[in-house]
């Protein structure tokens, strides 16, 4: 049997895309199965018990054992922490289910390893807190259900009730046998994920003050702040206005989730990456995209997390995704009596995706993209050249552009920026008179392989001359992936010459 265990935890360590040390060590933990009567975690007890005192005595025993580790293991400031883990990994059974504040994901053991591996790095020093157990009516004998629940300090200074719903079984049909952890759900206070229960948050007490005064100011600064994040139904463009905010700390303290890792960045360099968030992603259409919640904080500092529902690309039927942001506002920072935004973080969604399926994601997103710039152009048959600089906002801080110079030629010209691009496009409009009817971008299955750069085809549609020809230009779009900034942008425009042709397709091909 523990054969075919480590062969199953083999076979998936090498189906996930993380094959860092890191994720390995996990899998060597798990597949290890820790003799559990030498570390005294469980007593091993009969399968079928003569009375209720014996199952209970045992529930409780194990119970009590798996709550202790899951304070121990909850902040990478407590003592042993990592031991507590793995014996926590160890307990797992291979089909282990995890899920976070009623979350959609049903998470896997290396998942929830991965999520409690992150959590540990938001919460200071708390296994000197008080950790509390008790029993789940259950009507199985192979079952052990219990809440767990204990007091966790974040890094952004609130405090919390961290509530863990745990089932555990009895599996196998030896006569002696072991809980195994079969599924852990958290259930509170979900300051981080889900709908949060401010009763179980140290800011409980503070929504309950009664002096006018401070009840006054929680409401307006709530309402100031939810106000920013948030915007008409009907707009269809993720907000801006936050970051001109008068009240953001110059100094203001920014992380960004890379992969399943916060990353330090600088505000500057943040702006860039709110400002590709903004072009290529937008608020879900017709409903309620942004909620903000209140999870921690006091008198003269509150702790927020917005929620934006969002669509990547332009298309209507897209995947709507979930982006949290955590925000801390304090008052009287700089002694001018106003509430500023000092402390930003782009948190990390519950299971990571890995880079490359965030960057193929992005590849396909992009050909709408563009598709929507060019449109402009469509729309504007007369004047459809002076539309040209709505693909500036695309490009990377370096790029170059080549263009046609001259009708039903081959011959090809630099333009320095787009500018000139324009004005080239004026003068060959003026002589030929040309209209664009259209663009045609094609349909994209799945991509087999992706890289850095790819390399995107667009069949631009001309008013035929003579009308009995079909007139269609290539417009080649180099792309290139910038890991800081999660997104794509345009390195290289080759925007070749209308010519005679039978077919409107639009591919893309990877490199």
């Amino acid at each position: 049997m523990k054969f075919i265990q480590l062969a199953l935890f083999f076979l998936i360590g090498i189906s996930t895309t993380d094959t860092s040390n890191k994720t390995q060590q996990i899998f060597k933990k798990i597949g290890k199965r820790f003799s559990l009567s030498e570390h005294g975690l469980i007593q091993r007890f009969k399968f079928y018990w003569k009375t209720q005192e014996d199952v209970d005595a045992a529930r409780n025993h194990s119970a009590q054992l798996v709550a202790l580790h899951l304070l121990r293991q909850s902040s990478n400031h407590n003592y042993k922490f990592q031991e507590s883990a793995d014996i926590l990994y160890s307990l797992m059974d291979i089909n282990f289910e995890g899920k976070i504040c009623g979350g959609m994901e049903m998470l896997n053991f290396y998942q929830m390893a991965e999520f409690w591996k992150r959590q540990r790095g938001t919460y200071r020093r708390n296994s000197g807190e008080k950790v509390s157990w008790s029993p789940v009516p259950t009507e199985s004998i192979n079952d052990n259900i219990f809440l767990v629940s204990f007091m966790a300090h974040s890094t952004w200074e609130y405090s919390s009730k961290i509530s863990y719903l745990v089932k555990m079984e009895l599996l196998g049909e030896k006569p002696y046998s072991n809980y195994t952890l079969t599924r852990i759900e958290e259930v509170g206070a979900c300051t981080e994920y889900g709908v949060t229960n401010l009763e179980n948050t140290d800011i409980f007490l503070d929504l309950h003050e009664t002096d006018p005064e401070r009840v006054d100011t929680r409401k307006k600064v709530f309402k100031h702040f939810y106000e920013l994040f948030t915007m008409d139904r009907e707009e269809s463009v993720i907000p801006f206005n936050w970051l001109s905010y008068t009240g953001v700390s110059a100094d203001l303290d920014i992380q960004v989730c890379h992969g399943s890792e916060l990353k330090k960045i600088g505000k500057y360099n943040f702006i860039d990456w709110w400002l590709w968030f903004q072009k290529m992603y937008h608020p879900v259409k017709g409903d309620q995209h942004t909620a903000v919640q209140l999870t921690g904080g006091e008198y003269d500092r509150f702790v927020f997390r917005v929620t934006m529902r969002v669509q990547i690309g332009t298309l209507i039927d897209n995947p709507v995704e979930e982006f949290n942001f955590k925000i801390q506002v304090r008052y009287n920072v700089y002694g001018d009596k106003e509430w500023n935004i000092d402390k930003f973080e782009v948190m990390c969604p519950l299971v990571a995706v890995p880079e490359i399926d965030l960057m193929k994601k992005h590849a396909i997103a992009f050909n709408q993209v563009i598709g929507a710039r060019i449109q402009k152009m469509v729309d504007a048959p007369e004047m459809w050249y002076t539309a040209v600089d709505a693909l500036t906002t695309l490009t990377s801080r370096k790029f170059e552009i080549r263009n046609c110079a001259g009708l039903n030629g081959e011959t090809m010209e630099k333009a320095n920026n787009f500018a000139d691009l324009t004005h080239k496009f004026w003068e060959l409009n003026k002589s030929t008179n040309g209209r664009m009817e259209g663009y045609d971008l094609g349909g994209i299955s799945e991509f087999s392989e992706i890289s850095e750069k790819v390399w995107l085809y667009i069949f631009i549609i001309w008013t035929p001359q003579p009308e009995i020809l079909v007139h269609q230009s290539q417009w080649t779009f180099g792309l290139e992936w910038n890991s800081d900034l999660q997104a794509f942008s345009i390195f290289s425009m080759i925007l070749r010459c209308p010519k005679n042709g039978k077919e409107r397709k639009r591919f893309i091909t990877l490199h």
